[in-house]
């Protein structure tokens, strides 16, 4: 999954995408962040419930599911104000 694609003019700067394109990055990235969500509470069910001698690597796993999640979270946080940010330009121009 490439979560940072820009586009660029010839001159290599960078270009406007289209609102479907933001569209489609915001949802694609809510996908991934619920699914980094739901091996969290795996994970965390997972290290609960196990014994020795594997509590320690499920922890490990868990952690890494916090990690991941995290990770999914700061580009979901993104995407989202990138669609914000054009719903703004967007409502600012049909309001001029």
């Amino acid at each position: 999954m490439s979560w940072f694609r820009r586009r660029s003019t010839s001159r290599g700067l960078p270009e406007a995408e289209p609102l479907d394109s933001i569209v489609h990055a915001f949802l694609e990235s809510y996908i991934y962040w619920t699914g980094a969500c739901e091996d969290v509470r795996t994970a965390y069910q997972r290290w609960t419930s196990s014994r020795d001698p594997h509590r320690a690597l499920e922890f490990a796993r868990y952690s890494a599911a916090l990690d991941h999640e995290e990770y999914a979270a700061a580009i979901h946080s993104h995407r989202t104000e990138r669609l914000r940010a054009v719903a703004l330009r967007s409502e600012a121009a049909a309001a001029a």
